[in-house]
């Protein structure tokens, strides 16, 4: 089972140490997923991590994050369920399969491989969800389809230009062009985040309005 600092840590974000984290603590943050879904609990998992201090590079959006754990669970269960078609090209997956293990599977390998530091207690979390699965060959099975989807899909998205720099910001002077506003003046964030392959679009820009009309001259 997971100790209530690890629960916390990840169902709320708060490191352990930082506040007395029990089952109670959890709960008042976030009502229990439902029984037997293991998608929403990987989701509120993976909602806690992001909620972690540090956890998330400050460069790389938490969209993606979400966009890999859900794309590799989702192809991990149509490998085996085989009523849709999957995001990438899986395999045919043995229909005895467990599907619960292979979302297990899929969600874990892909939070591991993003997240390394918090690999102890997302490997806890695992073993706690693949203990309510019975063991044998449908588990294991399961478990395999879930892994490769996982590996599929973060391959697919290594070189996706997430893990580029951003460029600075210099302000226009040009109508229209955006200026940092009150109260921080901060510059913008993610201003490389245009050039990301985009998971489902063939382009960022495939389905951008027309521009605005030109500003009459004085």
């Amino acid at each position: 089972t997971v100790s209530g600092a690890t629960a916390a840590m990840l169902l709320t974000g708060t490191p352990p140490g930082a506040v007395a984290a029990t089952p109670a603590h959890v709960r008042s943050h976030l009502a229990a997923p439902p029984a037997g879904d293991p998608v929403v609990a990987w989701n509120r998992i993976l909602l806690g991590v992001l909620r972690t201090p540090g956890a998330q590079p400050t460069t790389v959006h938490a969209t993606r994050s979400l966009a890999i754990v859900h794309a590799a669970i989702y192809d991990a269960a149509v490998a085996i369920d085989r009523r849709w078609s999957p995001y990438l090209a899986a395999e045919r997956a043995p229909r005895h399969a467990s599907v619960s293990a292979a979302i297990d599977a899929a969600a874990h390998s892909s939070l591991i491989a993003l997240y390394p530091a918090l690999r102890p207690p997302l490997d806890d979390e695992y073993a706690r969800a693949l203990a309510l699965i019975p063991g044998g060959m449908r588990r294991n099975e399961g478990i395999r389809i879930g892994e490769h989807a996982a590996a599929r899909i973060l391959a697919q998205r290594a070189d996706d230009g997430s893990s580029a720099t951003p460029p600075p910001f210099t302000p226009g002077s040009q109508p229209g062009d955006y200026q940092p506003t009150p109260p921080a003046f901060a510059a913008p964030v993610f201003t490389h985040w245009a050039a990301v392959t985009p998971f489902a679009l063939k382009r960022a820009d495939q389905f951008r309005p027309p521009p605005p009309p030109a500003l009459p001259g004085r």
